[in-house]
């Protein structure tokens, strides 16, 4: 398959040059955008490690926390909560969707 040559997979067309790390990486971002979306995931997240990313509190305790370096802290352990609980342990086969909507998303428009 050459450069940007693509691929029709039941009527609808998807990169099928994109790399491989590109693909997992955009899939683990949308997996972390619909994570941080969602204020409930966020709210149990704060609560069973003890941290602030929902910023409650009074807007000196949020700047404190920015200040410090605590929310950058915070947000890095989400990060790898998210990836090690919705993305590693989720089934191959939810993963590979995944995939595969990235690919298809993927397309240049014409």
């Amino acid at each position: 398959m050459t450069e940007n040559q693509h691929v029709a997979d039941s009527s609808t067309w998807f990169c099928a040059d994109l790399p491989p790390a590109a693909v997992d990486a955009l899939a683990r971002s949308i997996v972390l955008r619909h994570a941080l979306a969602s204020p409930e995931f966020v709210a149990q997240f704060d609560r069973l490690r003890g941290t602030n990313l929902g910023q409650l509190g009074g807007p000196l305790d949020v700047m404190i926390d920015g200040a410090s370096g605590r929310l950058e802290s915070d947000f890095n352990a989400f990060v790898a909560f998210v990836l090690d609980v919705l993305w590693d342990r989720a089934p191959e086969n939810l993963r590979e969707d995944l995939r595969l909507h990235v690919r298809r998303c993927a397309q240049p428009q014409t």
